[in-house]
């Protein structure tokens, strides 16, 4: 049986790999510039749950 998502990584893995010529500095240098410069924010909202600690109608925390 095939894992397709697996296979998704494995190709993700090979383009990225080959854009950067399979030379391993590279890929790298490119990643760190990756966390530099991250498309996507990373909120962070521990704060807002000491804030909003009440419990969920069916009694379960939010």
């Amino acid at each position: 049986m095939k894992n397709e998502i697996l296979s998704e990584v494995w190709r993700n893995r090979d383009e990225f790999a080959r854009r950067y010529h399979y030379d391993l500095d590279e890929m790298v240098a490119a990643l760190q510039e990756m966390e530099r410069h991250p498309v996507n924010t990373v909120v962070d909202r521990t704060g807002e749950m000491a804030k909003n600690d009440t419990p969920c109608p069916d009694n379960t925390r939010r």
